[in-house]
């Protein structure tokens, strides 16, 4: 069986505190961080929504073209 890629990134779960340090829900940190590797279980693999659409391009059109009006 092969072996799942590692996430280039990991995000906090929920908020928690090891120590005097405190780690937030939504924090990033790096895959090979020792708190990481220590509670697996209070990170997930950092995603994006739109992760499918990243190659596309965004495109807005800010006026109306020619004999246009706006909203219309």
């Amino acid at each position: 069986m092969a072996k799942a890629a590692t996430p280039a990134a990991y995000v906090v779960l929920e908020s928690f505190a090891v120590g005097y340090t405190t780690y937030s829900k939504g924090e990033v940190l790096a895959p090979d961080n020792p708190t990481v590797k220590a509670w697996p279980e209070k990170f997930g693999p950092l995603t994006f929504a739109h992760e499918d659409r990243l190659d596309e391009p965004v495109v807005e059109r800010a006026t109306a073209g020619p004999g246009e009006k706006r909203g219309a």
